[in-house]
């Protein structure tokens, strides 16, 4: 009974480890998921900037990731959001904020995603 408590534990584990959306933090409503792209300190800032700025009161599922040398900042958005003018101009602050204040002046791009992270517009 042991062996298949541990065995139970160790699958867990195993699938807790293989998430492909990366690790989760929660940042008040927010669920962050950072992939192992970004550094400890570049989460912590995220987080921060994320608090800071109130982007924490809403339920909303991000992303934090790295290609090449462009972060990516990706944010789960409901269907009929993608062509929000307000949304869209929101998006473009936090990019600059993003840039700024947590990739060091780096290149950041914002992606508009579906419930699966899957790009359907990008900023």
């Amino acid at each position: 009974m042991k062996k298949l408590n541990f065995l139970g534990a160790v699958l867990i584990l195993a699938l807790t480890a293989c998430n492909p959306y990366g690790k989760k933090h929660m940042v008040g409503q927010v669920e962050l998921f950072v992939k192992s792209s970004i550094s400890a300190e570049q989460t912590q800032s995220a987080i921060f900037f994320m608090n800071e700025i109130g982007y924490n009161n809403s339920p909303v599922s991000a992303q934090l990731d790295k290609e090449g040398d462009t972060y990516l900042v990706r944010f789960v958005i409901q269907k009929d959001q993608f062509e929000n003018p307000e949304l869209l101009a929101a998006m473009q602050i936090l990019k600059t904020g993003f840039s700024e204040k947590v990739f060091a002046k780096g290149k950041v791009r914002i992606d508009l995603c579906d419930e699966n992270f899957k790009t359907v517009k990008s900023l």
